[in-house]
């Protein structure tokens, strides 16, 4: 990514038209392969949401970007089940105030959130998010 200029109209369409072609034909893993071998945001994403990464504010940045922008509810759900939901497992504790933020502020964000597995983050995030993700 481009720290000045960071994603760009064309970065954020790849990244859906990706979406609209994988999200139902493909388990997670392959998914997971396709997004870092074809979409420069994807990439971005697995890389940073991984559980030995030390995700950057550019990672919260993007995943935002992408919130703001998805095209519809099945679009926000994949962003939920994916990035958000690895974000929250794997880093919750580094990002939890920013998901209450988020959460608090922004319905967008709270359908995405409904669509995560919160199973393996901590006791903590989980508590904090059950909560949001009960707001309509």
């Amino acid at each position: 990514m481009q720290e000045d200029e960071g994603w760009g109209a064309g970065d954020l369409a790849l990244y859906w038209r990706y979406v609209a072609t994988f999200r139902e034909a493909a388990s997670r893993s392959e998914r997971l392969w396709r997004e870092a071998s074809e979409v420069p945001i994807a990439a971005f994403l697995a890389d940073q949401t991984s559980p030995s990464a030390t995700p950057s504010e550019a990672v919260w940045e993007t995943v935002m970007l992408l919130i703001e922008t998805a095209p519809d509810d099945d679009a926000l759900c994949w962003l939920g089940a994916g990035p958000v939901e690895d974000l929250a497992v794997h880093h919750g504790n580094a990002f939890i105030d920013q998901f209450v933020l988020a959460g608090r502020r922004d319905p967008r964000f709270r359908a995405a959130l409904r669509c995560a597995w919160l199973d393996g983050a901590s006791k903590q995030v989980r508590v904090a998010l059950e909560s949001l993700r009960s707001d309509r």
